[in-house]
């Protein structure tokens, strides 16, 4: 993808700050399907469920609770 889209980033680097923007996004994206997408894959130790309270949620919360549990801790 980076070869294919040199020419464009070249010409302007409107197209450089484009393609970070969407990498940005798609992380995004890519952080909260793995989120919704727990309860079905990667947890095999665990009893199947279609609906798990845990799951439903939003990832950043879930990362900034961790964030301002340990710095709690810490002090």
């Amino acid at each position: 993808m980076a070869r294919l889209y040199r020419p464009l980033t070249s010409m302007d680097s409107r197209h450089a700050i484009l393609l970070r923007v969407w990498i940005v996004l798609y992380m995004f994206v890519g952080i909260e399907m793995a989120w919704v997408l727990r309860p079905f894959v990667g947890s095999p130790g665990m009893p199947f469920q279609f609906f798990r309270e845990e799951a439903l949620g939003n990832a950043y919360l879930e990362i900034a609770n961790t964030i301002w549990g340990v710095v709690r801790r810490m002090f």
